[in-house]
């Protein structure tokens, strides 16, 4: 498992649009390269108070086409959404 982190400076318990300047495309990228998995987080639009964090599984590179995608806003529901996200690619 490969991961990329920028997320561990956002509060969780804060709301995200008090936080927005750490609201970006890219917070989190974990490889579950062993599955054939990319699991990716991101606020969208960056650094915008008005968007949303988008948490998408990708299949074997086919970033065009998730199996699995959530959206949210609050930051009280990324970790139940990443563990979430998480048991779908190991199971």
């Amino acid at each position: 498992m490969n991961y990329a982190l920028c997320i561990d400076k956002l509060d969780l318990n804060k709301d995200a649009r008090v936080q927005k300047d750490l609201l970006q495309e890219d917070l989190l990228q974990v490889e579950f390269s062993d599955r054939g998995f990319v699991l990716d987080l991101g606020w969208f639009p960056a650094y915008d108070i008005h968007g949303r964090f988008v948490l998408n599984v990708i299949k074997d590179g086919d970033w065009e086409a998730p199996v699995l995608k959530m959206e949210f806003i609050e930051t009280r529901d990324l970790e139940i959404n990443l563990n979430k996200a998480i048991d779908f690619c190991t199971k």
